[in-house]
């Protein structure tokens, strides 16, 4: 009987020492295994589309990733023509890149799917945004594209010196932007031979992605423009144009931070913040604040597209799975996201420890109500075409015409696809 329990005891152990060999690497990045010997040093290239300090580079990467990874050196190069670099021979392991990079670079055959790692690894995408993990999901090449690094939602920033000169009260969170078409009537005036304007809600594409439109079906590659959709925004920016002494051409960022006649910009989040930082530090502060984003009536809660700066794996790495584990590592560490709150950039891990670092290296935020941010609610974010941006021309010439012809908005509209249909047939060839 002894005997026979030693046996049994030995049969266990072996089956379990089995079924640990055979499973995935780790659960997440502060678990998971590498196939790379951790005994060897290991340099791993970066391509940087997107710019960072060095400062800023050794805090969100440098730092966190040789505490995990002690034997891997990071070899950045920033490029902006990338396609350039990346056919001339280059390979890197990562590609530091904004979203809308991302078909681009399918097309170049660069992008290397995590979909099979993050099953792997049991990545918990729950961390995110449900609208920001969801765009990853959308390319059909692909099960995943990549891991976001930080977010940059819009909000509605305004100068308060131009509210209290007329006497309007502050905007809210969560107004329509027919509400803010009000205010912007209100705020449209002269003071003292000063001619002061009420609101720049963006662009029309900027515009368009609150709402999930695209300009060119990713499927079809065929332009999208002549729709309800667009016709509602041309509809509401010729609303905000014909209020009189209303000029949205000249209702542009230096209007807002260098001339200050303008009360409200609709902007991205980091992008806003940093003008208003360095009139700070030269000593011209400007009394502002900022709300969420405006929304549309029929899409209430909706204030900003995902705009999302991402890590994407080269299909070309030798070593894809410690550049997986490196992207896991950044995205859902609270160390590597913290420095991305402290310069500004909105974390995409939603943890209110991190949150509560937001700015911290900007002294103008002090005491403003960066709660707006941290509320933004996200519209479905398609994949994008690689054609995207030709429609973008032949839709901005058409909402020209509308402004200064009156062309009936309906002719417009199907001008301008007739237009951008051309475009990509042209560019196809």
């Amino acid at each position: 009987m002894v005997q026979r329990r030693c046996w049994v005891g030995l049969l266990m152990v072996w089956i379990v020492f089995m079924l640990s060999a055979c499973a995935p690497l780790g659960g997440n990045a502060e678990k998971g295994g590498s196939q790379d010997d951790p005994s060897k040093p290991v340099t791993l290239k970066v391509l940087g589309v997107i710019t960072f300090s060095d400062e800023q580079w050794d805090n969100i990467f440098v730092k966190p990733i040789q505490k995990k990874f002690p034997h891997v050196t990071l070899e950045r190069l920033n490029e902006k023509n990338y396609s350039e670099r990346l056919t001339s021979g280059y390979v890197p392991d990562l590609i530091v890149t904004s979203f809308s990079s991302i078909p681009s670079m399918i097309d170049l055959k660069v992008v290397g799917d995590i979909g099979p790692m993050m099953q792997a690894y049991h990545f918990d995408t729950g961390i995110f945004d449900q609208p920001i993990a969801d765009m990853f999901r959308t390319f059909p090449s692909l099960q995943f594209a990549g891991l976001p690094m930080y977010k940059n939602p819009k909000v509605l920033f305004y100068n308060k010196d131009i509210f209290d000169r007329l006497a309007v009260p502050y905007p809210k969170d969560d107004m329509t932007w027919d509400q803010a078409a009000e205010l912007a009537r209100k705020l449209t005036a002269s003071i003292d031979g000063v001619p002061y304007m009420g609101l720049q809600p963006g662009s029309v594409s900027h515009l368009a992605g609150q709402l999930s439109l695209q300009q060119v079906h990713p499927q079809t590659n065929k332009a999208a423009i002549n729709s309800d959709g667009y016709k509602q925004l041309f509809q509401f920016l010729k609303q905000l144009q014909t209020i009189p002494g209303m000029d949205l051409a000249k209702a542009n960022s230096d209007a807002f931070y260098k001339t200050r006649t303008l009360a409200m910009y609709d902007y991205w989040t980091t992008d806003g913040l940093i003008p208003l930082e360095e009139a700070s530090k030269a000593g011209n502060p400007m009394n502002w604040d900022m709300v969420t984003s405006p929304v549309f009536a029929n899409k209430p809660g909706i204030h900003s597209m995902p705009d999302v700066h991402v890590m994407l794996m080269s299909s070309m790495s030798e070593h894809k799975e410690l550049v997986y584990q490196i992207m896991s590592l950044i995205a859902s560490s609270e160390e590597a996201q913290t420095e991305f709150a402290k310069i500004g950039r909105v974390p995409v891990l939603r943890d209110a420890k991190v949150f509560q670092h937001f700015g911290e290296n900007f002294a103008s935020v002090k005491g403003k109500h960066l709660e707006a941010i941290f509320k933004t609610g996200f519209a479905p974010r398609p994949a994008p075409s690689a054609y995207e941006g030709l429609a973008s021309k032949p839709l901005n010439d058409a909402l020209n015409r509308v402004y200064a012809e009156n062309e009936d908005i309906n002719t417009a509209l199907r001008k301008a696809e007739e237009e951008a249909n051309k475009a990509i047939e042209g560019a196809m060839k």
